[in-house]
């Protein structure tokens, strides 16, 4: 598609008009972590990013085992745009496999870690195939090196190759061997977990082996043609999968969205507190690893910093103190408007006059001197977007500058931190539900037989329970 010369304005402009590049909403999910990634300002909170990688580089030269380290930061700030930054630069330049876990069961933090953990590791890794298969080739490798000093050693793809060209009666008796030969040689205590592994490299099978790795029950057929057994969930199977990673490769594992004010209905822990002690138990069982956790700072001080055990915090952040992220300023906010701008305008062949068009540098400017979050200067520019196009009968390169710019982003401002105090005042609330429940209770009861707007109290009850109770 031949480029727009950026002296064509009104073609330009006409584009703009039908749509802005800002429409998405300025907030990262799971899949900018995995696939396409959000706009990233690398040189933004590098500190945070920088310092997973050190820990990466001083487990390789052995310096240590095992780390963990804490993000805690405002929302908005980029805690999950740093992750999605440290998994695409490990997805391009490999030297870990990458497990992301933001979804958790307050009832049951270990099953949805295993879950988290194989839907992790069926994602595309740094070798283009997924990392379980990553991993299954290394097994494989290292049970015909053992076999055979001088065996040929295969790269994922073409292992896969041969395993699909195989019948499924050569693929499981394939299997069994390598199977066997790993297991013996490196003490494994559950071979039929290396087996599911393995089977990720047949790709008729391998979504049966993710599922079964999950802690998900086979059927019993499925479980029976690929000899396992119809189910396995533990914590011992995590184990056991992290260790056999550990022989290969090191391991990155990130902990997002901790915020959930969930409790466990047996114990009482928020997601949080039942993750920090999750954490704990994966520090002491990770070797070759980082362990990142990201947090927003009230959630860390009341529910993690002055309510667990020292040891839990130890643990959480045995690489120091929790790192900070920075707002952003002037520079930033430049570079990032620029660099959201920029695959808008390469996608539909346009050289705009300026990168920041059709904004001007010194509304920019001022924007940063605010400094925002990212996530309010994507917002801000979402909404302010259309008043900066010109009109079709106006030639001008930069529109005049706006009176209602500042007041646009002190409504960001107030709106963020009024749901912030309004959240904060919920969780105190509902901390406090139960002394109410007994307060409103022993008021009642006190009701029974009396008449009250000329309606009798025969009798009040406690048995309605809610959520979790």
């Amino acid at each position: 598609m031949p480029a727009v010369a950026s002296s064509n304005l009104q073609e330009i402009n006409s584009i703009l008009r039908e749509h802005n590049p800002f429409s998405q909403p300025p907030i990262l999910r799971e899949q900018h972590v995995w696939g396409e990634s959000f706009p990233d300002i690398e040189s933004l909170n590098a500190h945070a990013s920088d310092a997973v990688f050190s820990a990466l580089d001083d487990v390789h030269v052995g310096c240590y085992s095992t780390t963990s380290i804490v993000i805690s930061a405002e929302s908005g700030t980029g805690k999950t745009h740093i992750i999605s930054r440290i998994r695409h630069r490990l997805h391009q330049q490999g030297g870990a496999l990458f497990v992301f876990a933001n979804e958790f069961d307050a009832d049951d933090i270990e099953l949805s870690f295993q879950k988290l953990l194989s839907s992790s590791l069926n994602n595309i890794g740094a070798k283009e195939v997924t990392q379980w298969q990553e991993l299954a080739t290394e097994i494989t490798n290292s049970a015909l090196k053992a076999k055979n000093p001088n065996a040929k050693l295969y790269k994922p793809k073409e292992l896969i190759a041969k395993f699909d060209k195989n019948t499924e009666q050569k693929i499981s008796n394939l299997i069994q061997q390598i199977n066997k030969i790993f297991c013996r040689r490196n003490n494994i205590q559950d071979p039929d977990i290396i087996k599911a592994i393995l089977w990720n490299l047949a790709s008729d099978q391998a979504n049966y082996a993710t599922n079964w790795l999950a802690g998900m029950e086979l059927a019993q057929y499925k479980a029976i043609e690929l000899k396992l057994p119809t189910q396995r969930q533990s914590f011992d199977t995590i184990v056991q999968i992290l260790r056999c990673i550990s022989q290969f490769n090191q391991l990155v594992v990130c902990f997002d969205e901790l915020e959930d004010d969930n409790c466990n209905s047996s114990n009482g822990l928020k997601v949080a507190q039942s993750v920090a002690y999750f954490v704990k138990k994966l520090f002491e069982n990770i070797h070759r690893g980082v362990i990142l956790t990201t947090i927003h700072p009230g959630c860390w001080k009341r529910n993690i910093k002055d309510a667990l055990p020292k040891s839990i915090l130890e643990r959480m952040t045995a690489h120091g103190k929790p790192y900070e992220l920075d707002y952003m300023d002037s520079k930033a906010v430049i570079e990032l408007v620029s660099f959201s701008l920029k695959g808008f305008y390469q996608s539909r062949g346009i050289i705009p006059p300026e990168t920041i068009y059709p904004f001007e540098k010194n509304t920019l400017e001022k924007l940063g001197r605010e400094r925002p979050t990212a996530r309010q200067v994507l917002e801000w520019c979402k909404q302010n977007f259309d008043s900066f196009i010109p009109n079709e009968d106006s030639q001008l390169l930069n529109p005049p500058f706006r009176k209602d710019e500042s007041s646009a982003m002190e409504i960001l401002k107030v709106r963020d931190a009024f749901n912030l105090e309004e959240s904060s005042i919920m969780n105190s609330f509902w901390e406090q539900n139960k002394k109410i429940g007994n307060a409103l209770l022993f008021n009642f009861k006190n009701l029974i037989s009396l008449s009250l707007e000329n309606v009798e109290v025969v009798e009040v009850t406690d048995l309605v329970k809610g959520k979790g109770r």
